[in-house]
C-alpha cells in the first residue's frame, strides 16, 4: 500500500513539474497579446491610403485605390494586413463603378528589405490574387510622395500608386532611424 501512494505521488509530481513547465515555457514564448504585455509598435504600424497614379484621374476621391491598416511589432519581419478596394480599383477609373470597388479582407504582409509586400484577393478567382508592393523608405514630409505598385499573378493589370499615412506624425521620417520626439 505504501509503495503504490509513492508511486502514484511521484506521477503526480512528475505531472505536476510538466505542468508547470509547460505554463512557465509557454509564457516566455507567448505571443503579447496573450500575456497583456504591450510590443512596440513597428516603423510599418500605421493606416495608409492608397491613390492611383494614373492621367486619367482628375480628383482625389477619383484617385483613392485602396485603405491599408497595417499592425507591426517592432523587431517583427511580418505584418498583419486589413485591407479595402475604393473606387480606382477598377480598371478603366472613368468607367460605371466595378464589382470589386468596397471588398476588404485580411493578409499576412512581409516586409522585404525596407517595402511592405503583401497580396490581397480581389478577384472571384482564388488563383489570380493581387500582389501590393508599398515602397519604403518612407517620404519625408515635403517633397515626391512614397509610390509603390500592384500587380494580379495572371498580369491582367498593373497600377501605380502614391501611399500616405494618415497618422504622418506617428511614424518615423526612415525606416532605419526613429523619429526623436520634440521634448516639452
Amino acid at each position: 500500500m505504501q509503495n503504490s501512494a509513492r508511486s502514484h505521488v511521484h506521477r503526480l509530481g512528475i505531472f505536476g513539474l510538466a505542468f508547470i513547465s509547460l505554463v512557465v515555457f509557454g509564457a516566455a514564448h507567448a505571443r503579447p497579446d496573450q500575456t497583456g504585455v504591450q510590443t512596440p509598435p513597428g516603423v510599418w504600424q500605421n493606416t495608409y491610403d492608397l491613390s492611383r497614379l494614373d492621367a486619367r484621374i482628375r480628383t482625389k476621391a477619383g484617385g483613392a485605390l485602396m485603405a491599408v491598416e497595417v499592425f507591426h511589432d517592432r523587431g517583427s519581419n511580418q505584418a498583419q494586413v486589413t485591407w479595402v478596394a475604393d473606387r480606382a480599383i477598377c480598371d478603366d477609373p472613368r468607367d460605371a463603378p466595378c464589382e470589386t470597388i468596397g471588398k476588404s479582407g485580411d493578409s499576412i504582409a512581409t516586409i522585404i528589405g525596407t517595402d511592405l509586400v503583401f497580396t490581397a484577393h480581389l478577384s472571384p478567382d482564388d488563383t489570380d490574387p493581387t500582389f501590393i508592393v508599398l515602397r519604403g523608405p518612407f517620404a519625408p514630409r515635403s517633397g515626391p510622395p512614397a509610390t509603390g505598385y500592384m500587380m494580379n499573378a495572371k498580369a491582367g493589370y498593373a497600377y501605380r500608386f502614391a501611399w500616405t499615412p494618415r497618422f504622418p506624425r506617428l511614424r518615423p521620417s526612415t525606416l532605419s532611424t526613429p523619429r526623436k520626439q520634440p521634448s516639452l
